[in-house]
């Protein structure tokens, strides 16, 4: 589970950084078209703080994943945990019917 969430994360990032780039073409294109630096100016932040805003869901929904990883991994303890005693409560009784069944032999052998 957590390499899928990886490796579709590092996809998600890379195309993110793909347009990125993109945008960073247009812009040089753009200033060498265009003399109006305050109009790139503008254009270059608002370009950076989308970038940001949208890093940000990103990181944010990486550490939603990790908390519910987390979670289910918890969880999955917890039930490991429960299995376990109830293996061990299932052996000993297994074990005790064993000894009772032999006590009974044992004391019908003595009567006879």
């Amino acid at each position: 589970m957590w390499t899928s969430y990886t490796t579709a994360h590092r996809q998600e990032l890379a195309r993110q950084l793909d347009v990125i780039g993109q945008e960073h073409d247009l812009l040089r294109k753009d200033l060498r078209n265009h003399n109006g630096h305050d109009s790139m100016l503008d254009r270059i932040n608002t370009g950076e703080n989308e970038s940001i805003v949208k890093i940000q869901i990103a990181t944010e929904k990486a550490r939603d994943d990790l908390r519910q990883f987390r979670e289910q991994l918890e969880i999955s303890k917890g039930v490991s945990r429960r299995l376990y005693q109830w293996r061990r409560l299932k052996v000993f009784k297994d074990v005790f019917k064993k000894m009772l069944n032999f006590e009974r032999f044992s004391c019908e052998k003595r009567k006879k």
